[in-house]
């Protein structure tokens, strides 16, 4: 049964629409991007399944730039390594 009034959110990687708890948030703070764990910083956002594949898909086409809106490119190794983690620790 659909709760009322919890908002809907699409996670970049596979499309799939979701509500703002279950999924990992990415924001743009300064050119920079940090997981938003409590969903209340301010910025630009994005969201993204606790799934792996999503976080594969996601780094491989770079949607959640323009997404997030930043022009140029940044090292994302660290993101995604953080992401992944919070993915495992969910899963478990």
């Amino acid at each position: 049964m659909k709760k009322k009034n919890e908002p809907i959110r699409t996670c970049l990687g596979c499309g799939k629409k979701d509500y703002k708890k279950s999924l990992v948030r990415l924001v743009s703070v300064n050119d920079n991007i940090v997981v938003d764990e409590k969903k209340v910083l301010s910025g630009r956002g994005a969201y993204l399944c606790y799934n792996s594949d999503c976080l594969t898909r996601l780094s491989k086409n770079k949607r959640f730039l323009h997404a997030l809106r930043i022009n140029k490119s940044i090292s994302l190794d660290g993101l995604f390594t953080v992401i992944l983690e919070k993915i495992k620790n969910r899963s478990s």
